[in-house]
C-alpha cells in the first residue's frame, strides 16, 4: 500500500498493491456499481484489478474502511505525441460519505499518479458535468487521442492536470513521484536483464538539457523511425522530470514530469 493524499479529518488516499491488503481493511456501502453492472462483490473485483498488470486501483480510507475508489487502466491505442493514454473505468464513493468531496480529490490524486492523457466515458448528465469541472472536454479535431471511433467519450489531456491540487488535502509529492515512476517504468519498460535489454551505449550525442544514464532499455512499441530502444535521462531544460530518448534518433518518446507539491 502506497500512502498518496491525507486530509486533517484522518482519510488517506493510496494505492493497493497487493490483494491480500484488502483482507485488512472493511468496505463501506457502496451502491451504484451494483445497482447498475451487477457488481456485489467488491472485494473480488478489486483483488481482480489489483492483479492486472495495466491496471491501476486507487482507494480512500476512513478508519481502516474504504469509502472510495477509482480504477483505470492502459488505454490499447497510442497517442499521437507519444505519451501514455488510460482509460477511467470507474470512480464510486460510498453512499454514507458522498458531498463531502472525495470524489474530486480521488480523480485530482489519479491524475497525479498517471503519466500521460485520460480518457473516460460519462454514463449520464451528473456525471459529464462532474469530468468537465475537472477539466475534462470532448476531443477537439486535432487531439492526440483519436476517439473518433469512441462516442461520448471525453479527455483530460495531460497539459490539462495543472489546476487540479487541492488546498484541503496534503500531497505527498514524494509518494506520488515514486509511484508515478514505478507505474511508468511497469508499463513502458520491459523487466531489465532479458536477453534483449543489455546495457548499451548511444550512438549519438546527447543535448546538455539532459543528463543520462548508463542503460538502454527495450520499449514496448517502437519509435517513428523503428527503434525499440531508448535511454532514460534526468532533464534540466525548463521541465523537470525525466526523459526517454530514442537511442537511434534522438527523439523524446516520452516525458515524466517531476511532481511537486503545492508548497514546493
Amino acid at each position: 500500500m502506497i500512502e498518496l493524499a491525507k486530509s486533517n479529518n484522518g482519510t488517506v488516499f493510496c494505492v493497493l498493491e497487493f490483494p491480500s491488503e484488502l483482507d485488512k481493511l472493511n468496505i463501506d456501502n457502496f451502491t451504484y456499481f451494483n445497482k447498475h453492472l451487477g457488481m456485489s462483490d467488491y472485494p473480488k473485483n478489486f483483488k481482480s484489478w489489483i492483479n492486472r498488470q495495466n491496471a491501476v486501483l486507487i482507494t480512500t480510507l476512513f478508519n481502516n474502511t474504504v469509502i472510495g475508489w477509482t480504477m483505470a487502466e492502459k488505454w490499447s491505442y497510442a497517442s499521437s505525441d507519444g505519451k501514455p493514454v488510460y482509460a477511467l473505468r470507474g470512480i464510486e464513493i460510498s453512499s454514507s460519505k458522498k458531498g463531502k468531496g472525495y470524489g474530486r480529490t480521488l480523480l485530482r490524486i489519479l491524475s497525479m499518479v498517471l503519466p500521460g492523457h485520460i480518457i473516460t466515458k460519462p454514463v449520464n448528465k451528473s456525471a459529464k458535468n462532474f469530468f468537465f469541472s475537472l477539466n475534462f472536454k470532448y476531443p477537439e479535431e486535432n487531439s492526440p487521442v483519436n476517439l473518433g471511433n469512441h462516442p461520448g467519450y471525453l479527455i483530460l489531456h495531460d497539459s490539462d492536470k495543472n489546476n487540479l491540487y487541492d488546498e484541503n488535502v496534503e500531497f505527498l509529492a514524494d509518494t506520488i513521484t515514486k509511484c508515478r515512476n514505478k507505474l511508468y517504468s511497469k508499463r513502458f519498460i520491459e523487466n531489465h536483464g532479458c536477453c534483449t535489454c543489455e546495457t548499451l551505449h548511444s550512438d549519438f550525442a546527447m543535448d546538455s538539457q539532459y543528463q543520462g544514464t548508463s542503460e538502454t532499455y527495450k520499449l514496448m512499441s517502437p519509435c517513428v523511425c523503428g527503434e525499440f530502444r531508448a535511454k532514460r535521462y534526468k532533464n534540466f531544460g525548463g521541465r523537470d522530470g525525466e526523459s526517454i530518448i530514442c537511442s537511434n534518433c534522438g527523439k523524446e518518446r516520452y516525458f515524466l514530469p517531476e511532481f511537486k507539491g503545492e508548497n514546493s
